[in-house]
């Protein structure tokens, strides 16, 4: 799948899947299709499993109240999906990142929030790892890895396990006043209690 499908998908509010028997419709409160049309008589996780309906379908974009209700599944979902262009890393989700940061004020940084920074900064890779050839983000950020299946765990789960406190954080953003677009440089200061 396309990286910026999922911008495409997770934002529109409605969607027609055109299948080689009939057509679905899909949007925030119903499921239908032309043999279903009071609804789908199943979930869209089941549905996704005949590959008509993707999972990200499930992810509730237009209910956010917080970035720890739904990024850590974005991330996940959208490092799953292959980009072109390496350097549209951070635009390619430029668009869901300023959805959210309307509607919970929350802090942008190359791909992370605050607050929660700290517990963001627990992503990994689950497979082969690979540095792309241009700069696009700090090392801190699961954008600046080419690898595929980045996991980045649900911070709230884990909220007394962080040892850090993060003092400081600055983006050079390529464009001017866009936190959304692509980073030419940045920077994270923090302090930890002795371990």
């Amino acid at each position: 799948l396309r990286g910026w499908a999922l911008q495409e998908r997770i934002l529109s509010r409605r969607t027609l899947h055109f299948s080689h028997s009939q057509i679905f419709w899909e949007c925030g409160g119903m499921q239908i299709c032309e043999i279903f049309p009071q609804g789908l008589p199943w979930t869209s996780s089941d549905f996704a499993e005949y590959g008509h309906i993707s999972g990200d379908s499930n992810i509730p974009i237009h209910k956010v109240s917080s970035t720890a209700d739904i990024w850590p599944r974005i991330v996940q979902e959208y490092c799953d999906r292959f980009l072109t262009f390496g350097r549209d890393k951070l635009v390619a989700v430029g668009g869901i990142a300023k959805y959210i940061q309307e509607r919970t004020g929350a802090l942008y940084y190359a791909g992370l929030w605050a607050p929660g920074l700290e517990y963001q900064l627990c992503w990994y890779l689950e497979g082969p790892d690979s540095k792309p050839d241009i700069y696009r983000s700090p090392s801190w950020s699961w954008a600046s890895t080419d690898g595929m299946s980045v996991r980045a765990p649900d911070f709230r789960e884990h909220i007394s396990d962080i040892h850090i406190e993060v003092l400081g954080v600055h983006i050079d953003n390529a464009i001017p006043d866009n936190p959304f677009g692509e980073v030419s440089g940045g920077y994270l200061r923090f302090r930890s209690e002795s371990l």
